[in-house]
C-alpha cells in the first residue's frame, strides 16, 4: 500500500469530529466516526435509472468495504459494520 493512501486515511478520519459522518459518493457507503473508528451505518439503496443493477450495486458496496477498511487498518484505524444490523447493511440476491 502506498504511503499517500495511508496519510490521506489519516488526515480524512482526523478532519472528522467525534459522532461525524462520512459518505463515500463512489459507493454510497455511510461511515460514523466514534470511539477511534469509522462504523458503516448502512449504505445507499439502489433507485431505478442507475447505471448498474441493484446486484451490482450491492457487490461494488462489499468490495468498496473492504477496499476502505484495507486502507484505513493501514493507517491504524479499524473500520467495522453497525450491530447488530448487519444483515440489514445490504439486501439479499
Amino acid at each position: 500500500m502506498k504511503n499517500e493512501h495511508i496519510t490521506w486515511s489519516k488526515r480524512l478520519f482526523e478532519s472528522i469530529k467525534e459522532g461525524g459522518i462520512w459518505a463515500v459518493p463512489r459507493s454510497g457507503l455511510i461511515f460514523k466516526k466514534h470511539e477511534k473508528k469509522f462504523t458503516l451505518i448502512t449504505t445507499m439503496p439502489h433507485v431505478e435509472g442507475m447505471p448498474m443493477t441493484a446486484r451490482q450495486l450491492t457487490k461494488y458496496q462489499k468490495q468498496d468495504f473492504k477496499v476502505i477498511r484495507k486502507h484505513f487498518k493501514a493507517a491504524g484505524i479499524p473500520v467495522v459494520k453497525a450491530a447488530p444490523r448487519p444483515l440489514h447493511l445490504w439486501p439479499s440476491g
